[in-house]
C-alpha cells in the first residue's frame, strides 16, 4: 500500500510536469504537500513548472504492465530500446538488466536512486537495476533530455531516477508466481516493505525482495514457438539480388556432426552423420537456394531439421533470479535538521549457454583432420588414400547442446552482481538569519559491486586440436594422440577425441581431458562519492515570483579490479609450468613443440581468443585489470520566474544550469543548460531546452585488454593476408570526455473545462553526440595508416621486416552519433456511469519516433547498420474501475522498420535484399484485480496476461548461427503468452 502522502506527490507531479500518471484508486481527502522535487531540476518547486520534459510512472501501474520484475516493464516504455534483461541467447558480460535510453547505449543513460547515484555493476559503466529495492520504489521518473550539467556524467540521453517513499507507515507485501502458456519459465515473486515510526523523531523503513525465473531452453521449448525458424539471409544463387531471407537456414562449412571443407571436390562438403554406434559422411542434402562455398556459406533447407542443428542450444530466456535487502533510518535532530542512513544490498544473478563451442568455423578457427586418423569413417579414409589427400578442414560446431547432456557436457556461465551500498546524509533548513527559507543537504556514499563470471564445461581448445589429431601408436595398435606418441614428456596426458558425427562417441577420458569444469573471472567496481548542495530564494524576482539557485559540490572516484581465479585458464601450462602463451604452437612454428601440428590461426600462441575474458592490460604486462579515476565538480542552476499574469503569459521562467568538471586523464570540461517554460494560456504551456551535456570514459573504455588474433590485409605488403599478428583490444586512459548538444522543444495541454482531467505533452528531442568513443576495426586502422593517418599507424606494429605483428584496437574520440525524435504522451481520467457508478475510467498513452540514430566514424560514410530502430512505438493502457475490482487493458505497437538502410540503396557495394523490411507487431496485455478488505487489512488478488494473443516476434534475418529468429535487439517478445497470479497485502 503506498502512503497518501506518495498519491499526494504524483498527483503533484502530474501538474508539475503534464505527464505524470493520474491514480485512478486515490478518492480520498489527503494532506497538502508543501514542496516537490522533480527529477531533472535541484530546485524545490511549489506551483511551478519545469521546463525539462520528465514521465513519471507509480510503481503500480508498472506491476500492472508487467508483475514480474520492473525491469520488464520499463522496456515496455517507448522511451528505452534495447533494455539489457535476461531475454535471448548468451548473457550479456554486463549481466543484471541495464536501462537504455533512445538506444544511446546504457552507459549514457544515468541511474540515480531518490536523486542519488548507484555504484555501476562492472567495467561497461552501467547500472543493475535489478539488484535495486523494487518493493520501496514509489514511482519512477525518466528525464528524456540531457540533464548533465544538473546531475553530472552520464546523463547524455537523459536521467532515470527510482524514487522511494521514505516516510510510508505500516506494511505492504507482494507474492506472486507465474509460467509461460507452454508450461515452462516458471517464476516466483516475494517481497514486503515495512515503516514505522520510532518515537516522536524517527522513522524505520526496511524492504526485502526476492524474484527467481526458471529457464526457457530446452530443445521441446524452442519446438513449441513456432516462430523460432532459424530465419536468415543467404546468398541469393540467381545473382538478381544479395541476399535472400529464408527459414531453416544451415551453414554450409560446419553442423553438429561436422563438415568437411577441401579443395577436393569428393570430399568438399561431406557431412558425419551418425546412425546408432556408426558413423558415415555424406554429401550436404543442398537445396539450391544459398552457397555452399563463399558468400554466406549457408543455405536454406525446405523444411526443419527436427535436430534443430547448431540453434538447439538456442535460449528463448536465460535462468534468472534477485534479492534485495534495504533499510533506511533518518532521525530529526530537531524540527529543521534531519540525518539518515541507507544500507542496500541487492544481488542478481543469470544463468544461460554460452556460444556454440568450439568454434571451428572458418578457415581460422576449423580443425584440420590428417589421412590415417583411426575415427576417420572407412568411405572419408579412402577417398583420402585414393586421390593422395595428406588433410582437409573440419567446421564442428554444437559440441556442447543444450537438448540433452552430450559427451562434453553443457557450456553454460553462471553470473552474478552483489551490490552493496552505504549512505549517511543530512537536511538542514534554515528559519532564520541570511540563509533563511534556504536548505542545506549533503550526503557520503560508498558502494561496491562484486561481479562473478563462473563458466562452466567450457572446452580447452588448447588442448581439443592436440586430441583432435589422433593416430595409432605401431607399437601396439592403440590409438592415441600424436602429440603424446612423439613427445610423451609434454603431451602424455593427451586423450584422443572422436567428434565425427559430434559428441556421442567421446569418452569419459577425453571429456575429462577436454573440459574445464569452472573458469571464474572475479571482478570488483567501487565508488566513492560525496556532495554537498544548498537551495533557496536568492531575489524576491520582478513581480513573476523569486528567484531560487541551488548550488553546490561533489566528488567521485570509481575503481575496478577483475582477475582470473586460476591463471591456467587463461595460458597454456605444461607440466605445471606456463608457457606464457594463450594458445599453443604448431611444431614448425618458431617456439612451437614437437608433435604439435593443426593448430588454426585463430587459436595460435597469444593471437589466440580461446582463453582470454577481459584479463591483462594494455598498460600492464600482467592478467589484472585494474584502474581507477576521479571527478571533482561544482555546480550551479538558477530558477528564473520572468512574467506572470501577462496578456498571451499566464507565466514565463527560466531555468539555467553550469556545471565544472575535472576529471583524471583528460581535464577539465563544463556542461550547461538552459530551459525556458511558458504558459500561453491557462490550458497551454510550451516548453524548450538546449544543453552541453558530457560523458566521460568509463572503466572499460579508459583500462579493459582483451588480447586476440589480427586477421588483416596488408596494403604495404601487397594486400597478403595477415592471420598470426596478435591483436589487443582495450582502453585509453587519455580519451577525452564525449559531448552531446542537446534539444528539446514542447508543449503540454492541460484542458480545464470540458476535458477536465485530460492532459498531453508532446516534445521533439535532438541529440548531437560529438566525440563518441568508440573503436575502429582491425582493417580500418591498418588502411588508414598506410592511406597517411600517421596518428593510426602507431597502432599498427611491425617487425624488423616490416611485416606486421601486432594491431593495437583501442577506444579513441572518433565518431558522431546523431539521435532524433519525437515523445507524445496522453492522459485522461474522469468518473463515469456504466454500472451503476463509483466507477473510473482512465486512459494513458505513451509514444516515441525516431528520426534518425545513427553514427558517422571520421570521415567514413553515415552508418545506420547498428542503430536500426523502428520509426513509431506506441504503449495504451486503459484502466476501469468499479469499486473493488480493476480491469487493466494495454496495447503495445511496434512500427515496422527497415532490416538495414544500407541494403537497396544504390550506393556503390551496397548489398540488396529482396525484401528489406520488418513487420510490425502488436502486443496485448491484461490484468485484473480484486480488492477484499478484512478489518484494517487489504488484499488485491491479481491475474495478470503479457502478450494475450501470443503474438509472434516478427523475423529479422540476420546471419545464419544460434539466435532463435535472429532479432538484433530485445524489443521484441519471443517467449510468448505469459501468466501471472498474485495478491498484494498491505495494513
Amino acid at each position: 500500500m503506498r502512503s497518501r502522502h506518495s498519491k499526494k506527490a504524483g498527483r503533484r507531479l502530474a501538474a508539475i510536469c503534464g505527464s505524470a500518471i493520474i491514480s485512478l484508486s486515490a478518492t480520498a481527502a489527503e494532506a497538502d504537500l508543501s514542496e516537490v522535487v522533480v527529477t531533472g531540476s535541484r530546485i524545490a518547486r511549489t506551483g511551478l513548472e519545469t521546463p525539462t520534459p520528465v514521465t513519471a510512472v507509480e510503481k503500480t501501474e508498472l506491476q500492472d504492465m508487467n508483475p514480474r520484475q520492473l525491469i520488464e516493464a520499463l522496456s515496455q516504455l517507448p522511451q528505452f530500446f534495447n533494455n539489457r534483461r535476461p531475454q535471448g541467447n548468451a548473457p550479456l558480460f554486463s549481466g543484471g538488466s541495464n536501462l537504455d535510453l533512445r538506444g544511446a547505449g546504457p552507459a549514457r543513460t544515468l541511474v540515480l536512486l531518490n536523486g542519488r547515484r548507484v555504484p555501476s555493476g562492472n567495467r561497461y559503466g552501467a547500472v543493475d537495476v535489478s539488484t535495486l529495492p523494487e518493493g520501496a520504489i514509489s514511482n519512477i521518473e525518466t528525464v528524456t533530455g540531457g540533464a548533465s550539467a544538473v546531475y553530472g556524467t552520464d546523463a547524455v540521453a537523459g536521467v532515470v531516477n527510482f524514487v522511494l517513499n521514505t516516510k510510508f507507515n505500516g506494511f505492504t507485501g507482494r507474492v506472486a508466481t507465474g509460467q509461460t502458456s507452454r508450461n515452462d519459465g516458471a517464476n516466483q515473486t516475494f517481497s514486503g516493505t515495512y515503516g514505522t515510526k520510532l518515537g516522536d523523531r524517527a522513522h524505520l523503513l526496511v524492504s526485502a525482495d526476492y524474484f527467481d525465473q526458471d529457464p526457457i531452453w530446452s530443445l521441446e521449448a524452442l519446438q513449441s514457438r513456432p516462430w523460432m525458424k532459424q530465419n536468415a539471409l543467404v546468398t541469393d544463387p540467381s545473382g538478381q539480388y544479395t541476399y535472400l531471407r529464408r527459414d531453416y537456414v544451415k551453414p554450409s562449412n560446419t553442423s553438429v556432426g561436422g563438415v568437411i571443407n577441401s579443395t577436393n571436390a569428393l570430399l568438399d562438403k561431406l557431412e558425419f552423420i551418425r546412425s546408432g554406434s556408426s558413423v558415415t559422411a555424406q554429401k550436404l542434402n543442398f537445396s539450391g537456394v544459398g552457397r555452399l562455398n563463399g558468400g554466406c556459406n549457408c543455405y536454406a533447407d525446405p523444411q526443419q531439421d527436427p535436430t534443430w542443428g547448431i540453434d538447439a542450444d538456442n535460449a528463448v530466456q536465460q535462468a534468472n533470479g534477485r534479492h534485495s535487502a534495504f533499510v533506511y533510518l533518518d532521525y530529526d535532530v530537531s524540527d529543521d535538521t534531519n540525518i539518515y542512513l541507507q544500507g542496500i544490498y541487492g544481488m542478481s544473478k543469470v544463468r544461460g549457454p554460452w556460444f556454440s563451442s568450439p568454434v571451428m568455423v572458418g578457415s581460422t578457427w576449423q580443425g584440420t583432420i590428417y589421412s590415417g586418423n583411426p575415427y576417420l569413417p572407412s568411405n572419408v579414409q579412402q577417398i583420402m588414400t585414393d586421390n593422395k589427400v595428406a588433410s582437409f578442414n573440419m567446421g564442428l560446431t554444437g559440441a556442447t547442446r543444450n537438448d540433452r547432456q552430450g559427451g562434453l557436457g553443457q557450456y553454460v556461465v553462471n553470473q552474478s552482481n552483489k551490490l552493496s551500498s552505504g549512505t549517511v546524509g543530512f537536511e538542514k533548513r534554515f528559519t532564520s538569519g541570511v540563509l533563511e527559507d534556504w536548505k542545506l543537504t549533503g550526503y557520503a556514499q560508498y558502494g561496491s559491486n562484486d561481479q562473478d563470471m563462473n563458466f562452466q564445461d567450457g572446452l580447452i581448445t588448447s588442448r581439443l586440436y592436440l586430441a583432435l589429431d589422433a593416430v595409432v601408436n605401431p607399437a601396439n595398435g592403440q590409438t592415441v594422440c600424436r602429440a603424446a606418441l612423439l613427445n610423451p614428456t609434454q603431451f602424455g596426458d593427451c586423450v584422443p577425441v572422436n567428434l565425427f558425427g559430434g559428441v556421442d562417441s567421446v569418452s569419459p577420458a577425453a571429456k575429462a581431458y577436454l573440459v574445464d569444469k569452472n573458469t571464474n573471472v572475479k571482478s570488483t567496481y567501487s565508488q566513492t562519492f560525496a556532495e554537498m548542495a544548498l537551495s533557496g530564494k536568492v531575489y524576491d524576482g520582478v513581480g513573476a515570483g523569486p528567484f531560487r539557485m541551488a548550488m553546490g559540490a561533489s566528488y567521485r572516484r570509481d575503481q575496478v579490479r577483475q582477475w582470473k581465479v586460476d591463471l591456467t585458464d587463461e595460458f597454456v601450462y605444461i607440466n605445471g609450468v606456463s608457457t606464457g602463451l594463450r594458445g599453443l604452437l604448431n611444431e614448425t612454428q618458431t617456439g612451437g613443440y614437437v608433435g604439435v601440428r593443426g593448430i588454426p590461426t585463430g587459436f595460435q600462441g597469444n593471437a589466440s581468443l580461446s582463453n582470454v575474458l577481459f584479463t591483462g592490460s594494455i598498460q600492464t604486462p600482467d592478467t589484472v585489470l585494474e584502474g581507477n579515476f576521479s571527478v571533482k565538480e561544482a555546480f550551479t542552476e538558477l530558477s528564473l520566474p520572468l512574467l506572470k499574469d501577462k496578456p498571451f503569459v499566464r507565466a514565463l521562467e527560466a531555468d539555467l544550469a553550469y556545471r565544472w568538471a575535472t576529471y583524471t586523464g583528460s581535464g577539465a570540461i563544463s556542461s550547461w543548460k538552459y530551459g525556458l517554460s511558458w504558459q500561453t494560456l491557462d490550458s497551454l504551456r510550451l516548453r524548450a531546452t538546449k544543453s552541453r551535456d558530457v560523458r566521460a570514459a568509463n572503466i572499460r573504455e579508459r583500462f579493459d585488454a582483451t588480447a586476440g588474433g589480427a586477421n588483416v590485409r596488408d596494403p604495404l605488403n601487397n594486400n597478403v593476408q595477415v592471420n598470426g599478428a596478435t591483436s589487443f583490444t582495450g582502453g585509453n586512459p587519455n580519451v577525452n570526455p564525449e559531448q552531446a548538444d542537446t534539444t528539446t522543444f514542447g508543449l503540454v495541454w492541460q484542458p480545464s473545462d470540458l476535458l477536465q482531467g485530460f492532459s498531453a505533452s508532446v516534445d521533439w528531442y535532438d541529440i548531437n553526440i560529438s566525440g563518441a568513443l568508440g573503436t575502429l576495426p582491425q582493417q580500418s586502422i591498418v588502411d588508414r595508416c598506410a592511406a597517411g593517418a600517421t596518428d593510426l599507424c602507431q597502432f599498427v606494429k611491425r617487425d624488423a621486416s616490416n611485416q606486421i605483428v601486432r594491431i593495437d584496437v583501442l577506444f579513441l574520440n572518433l565518431s558522431n552519433q546523431r539521435i532524433r525524435g519525437l515523445d507524445a504522451e496522453m492522459q485522461y481520467s474522469k468518473p463515469i456511469e456504466l454500472f451503476g457508478g463509483a466507477e473510473r475510467l482512465g486512459l494513458r498513452f505513451y509514444a516515441n519516433r525516431i528520426n534518425e540514430n545513427s553514427t558517422q566514424v571520421l570521415d567514413l560514410a553515415r552508418d545506420y547498420l547498428s542503430f536500426e530502430q523502428p520509426e513509431w512505438r506506441f504503449t495504451t493502457n486503459v484502466v476501469y474501475q468499479n469499486g473493488p475490482m480493476r480491469a487493466f487493458v494495454q496495447g503495445r505497437w511496434i512500427d515496422k522498420r527497415g532490416l538495414n538502410r544500407l541494403f537497396n540503396t544504390g550506393v556503390a557495394n551496397a548489398a540488396t535484399i529482396e525484401d528489406n523490411t520488418v513487420s510490425s507487431v502488436f502486443y496485448t496485455d491484461l490484468n485484473i484485480s480484486y480488492e477484499h478488505l478484512v478489518g484494517e487489512q487489504k488484499l488485491r488478488f491479481f491475474g495478470n496476461v503479457t502478450n494475450l494473443l501470443d503474438r509472434a516476434p516478427p523475423q529479422t534475418p540476420t546471419t545464419v548461427g544460434t539466435g532463435g529468429t535472429g532479432q538484433p535487439s530485445l524489443q521484441y517478445d519471443t517467449i510468448g503468452r505469459t501468466y501471472t497470479l498474485g495478491v498484494n497485502y498491505s495494513f
